[in-house]
């Protein structure tokens, strides 16, 4: 009689966990993002040689807005944010400020209202930025995350796609890329027609979710390449600016093909 009721229990026991793993493998309304340099996993405690020099980040953060996914018919659908601390409006702050160690300002994931199964899931794409009918709004009144300051320039020329910032014992470095050539009024007002260089760059990534682990990396070591980290060399996305052009070419937007941009699945 014990042996029975021992086998009974162990057998619900494989119920739960059998049904629970299933779970976990069927269904996904997340999409994760991480940064790497030189192949590696990075964040706000990591050393970053770069040309013999050791770099910390202090902020790396950026928006994406406008998530599609691709299914396996070959049918485009846009995967709908939820509202959260981090997203609304389908646009999301990714990343970290690292200053004076903020570890509140973290985040590296997109959740999504709707769940998809991870075998439906044959690709992903999106837009490195804000669309231009929200760009420019007032971030006093906007809701979060577009109400973050520090990822806003004026009215005229909106937020800041994304915004680096480096530094060593003795020098630092900057990159933030933004939507310029935009005519208004005054720099307290919002543009009534798209800017001359939006520099919103949407990507493409073919994504695989049935494997655990995988993630939509950002690759900080093919932005910066060829580029000399300095305090004089910092961009503010200006067009005329020859090192902002060779970051606009790292980051894609000088490339229709955008899988060799900074974006990629891993």
């Amino acid at each position: 009689m014990i042996k029975y009721i021992i086998s009974i229990v162990f057998f619900i026991l494989f119920c739960v966990m059998f049904l629970s793993s299933c779970t976990k493998k069927v269904v996904e309304n997340r999409l994760y993002f991480i940064a790497n340099f030189n192949h590696q996993a990075i964040d706000c405690s990591s050393s970053l040689v770069v040309n013999m020099l050791s770099w910390q980040i202090d902020q790396l953060q950026f928006y994406i807005s406008q998530v599609d996914y691709l299914t396996a018919a070959g049918t485009w659908h846009p995967w709908t944010m939820k509202t959260t601390a981090y997203q609304s409006n389908d646009v999301a702050l990714l990343g970290a400020s690292c200053q004076n160690n903020n570890s509140t300002q973290v985040n590296w994931q997109i959740d999504f209202q709707s769940v998809v199964k991870p075998s439906e899931v044959k690709a992903i794409r999106f837009n490195l930025g804000v669309p231009f009918t929200l760009n420019h709004l007032n971030p006093l009144t906007q809701n979060s995350p577009l109400n973050d300051s520090s990822m806003f320039w004026v009215w005229q020329t909106g937020h800041k796609f994304l915004r680096l910032e480096m530094s060593n014992k003795t020098d630092d470095w900057l990159f933030h890329l933004g939507s310029t050539g935009c005519k208004a009024a005054s720099a307290m007002r919002a543009p009534k027609i798209p800017c001359l260089q939006p520099n919103l760059q949407r990507f493409q990534v073919n994504t695989d979710f049935s494997q655990e682990g995988k993630a939509i990396v950002f690759d900080l070591s093919r932005l910066i390449r060829n580029v000399t980290l300095s305090r004089q060399s910092g961009c503010q996305s200006e067009p005329e600016n020859s090192v902002c052009q060779q970051l606009l070419t790292n980051i894609g937007l000088a490339d229709e093909q955008s899988d060799r941009g900074v974006f990629y699945y891993d």
